[in-house]
């Protein structure tokens, strides 16, 4: 994975809005991206992280960047649309300092699994503002798909786990 876009804080949403421009997030460009807290943690059941999302993005009607202003709410109660995550506008309209980091990738989806599940892996829970949590859809049951996975391929997760390290500040 390439870092490709880093802030350390995001200072205002007009910030994450602009990202439309940035050509290095140019359509059809696949990204998997971490919003994290930059001076705190969260604790979770096997240890502290600051982690609080992490998500995957490619676009080709229109730039990938597009994606990342929607996260964020326009106002601490008022939404963009259904891409509006209320717990990481919750965290930025109450002074929180955020970071967020944008890694280019081949397989977004697959990058995306194995950074949320390294996460549950070595803390116990899936990030904060985390919604979904990729799984097969076999029919197999969810957390049994999950704990399978991560036992079968802790070598992978191992290498999600240290990009996880990397982002600022986490406990190992």
């Amino acid at each position: 994975m390439d870092e490709i876009v880093s802030f350390d804080k995001i200072e205002n949403r007009q910030e994450l809005v602009d990202l439309i421009r940035d050509p290095r997030l140019g359509k059809g460009i696949s990204v998997v991206y971490v919003f994290y807290l930059s001076k705190e943690f969260i604790s979770y059941p096997k240890g502290k992280s600051n982690i609080l999302y992490i998500g995957e993005a490619k676009q080709d009607k229109y730039p990938t960047g597009n994606r990342f202003g929607k996260h964020i709410s326009e106002t601490q109660i008022k939404g963009a649309d259904t891409n509006t995550n209320l717990t990481l506008s919750q965290y930025f309209y109450e002074n929180w300092d955020i970071g967020l980091k944008i890694f280019k990738v081949d397989n977004r989806k697959d990058k995306e699994r194995d950074l949320i599940y390294a996460h549950i892996s070595n803390f116990g829970s899936k990030p904060i503002a985390q919604g979904a949590v990729p799984h097969d859809d076999s029919g197999k049951n969810r957390l049994t798909h999950i704990y399978d996975y991560i036992t079968k391929n802790s070598e992978r997760l191992n290498d999600s786990f240290k990009v996880l390290r990397s982002i600022n500040k986490i406990q190992a």
